[in-house]
Formats: structure tokens, C-alpha cells, sequence
């Protein structure tokens, strides 16, 4: 079974996972159960720390909804914050990462809303 299909098994989550900042103690959000088991399966608790590390109080007030996506690029990988109708409001370039993208068969995507972090299946 691929890394994809696990994931899209993931309908809800019966635990929370608090993502803070390194320094202070400041809760920025909250992550789902999928969202932990795709960091787990793709070694990817990077990619959480790279779309809570944008979740500032201006930008989650400006964007409520956003759609992060991975997608491989020619430099390496590309992570894309979109506000839910295309637009993109972010972009980072990553050079090296072991990202699973022969596990999935279309670019991987996570929502951000109301300060949690979770697979499209779960929202």
C-alpha cells in the first residue's frame, strides 16, 4: 500500500498535536493525527516546521485558509502556500529533501485552518 493511500485512510483525529515556537513556549498550532503520520511515514516533520513557521497572528488573520503543497521541482522541492482559489501567498524553495514524491500521485497537499494543520481527507 502506498504512502498515499495510508493517508487518505486518516477522516478525523482523536488527538491534537501542539506545534510550539523553539524559543518561549508559544503555541503557533495544532496538527491532526493524519499530519503526524505522513511526518512519520515521508521523515518529514520538516515540512510541519515549514508551514507553522509562517503561522504568524498577521499572516493566519490575513490568510484563515490556506492549502500547502509539495511538489518536486528541479531545484530539489518547492513548498506552495495557496489561499484556497489558487493564489499563491507563499513559496519556498527546498534544495535537498528525501520526500517520498514516487509514493504519491499528485502533488501532496495539507490545509491550514482555524490554527490546525491537517490532511484534506480530515477536514
Amino acid at each position: 500500500m502506498s504512502i498515499e493511500s495510508t493517508l487518505n485512510r486518516n477522516i478525523g483525529t482523536s488527538k491534537y498535536y501542539t506545534w510550539k515556537l523553539p524559543f518561549g513556549n508559544v503555541i503557533v498550532g495544532y496538527y491532526t493525527d493524519g499530519i503526524n503520520e505522513m511526518a512519520e511515514l515521508c521523515k518529514a516533520y520538516w515540512l510541519i516546521d515549514v508551514v507553522m513557521s509562517y503561522q504568524t497572528v498577521k499572516f493566519k488573520s490575513k490568510h484563515p485558509f490556506q492549502v500547502w503543497i509539495i511538489k518536486q521541482d528541479k531545484q530539489g522541492a518547492v513548498v506552495i502556500a495557496e489561499d484556497g482559489n489558487g493564489n499563491k501567498i507563499k513559496k519556498q524553495i527546498i534544495h535537498v529533501t528525501t520526500f517520498p514524491f514516487d509514493e504519491f500521485s499528485k502533488p501532496f497537499k495539507m490545509f491550514f485552518c482555524n490554527d490546525v494543520l491537517h490532511l484534506p481527507s480530515e477536514y
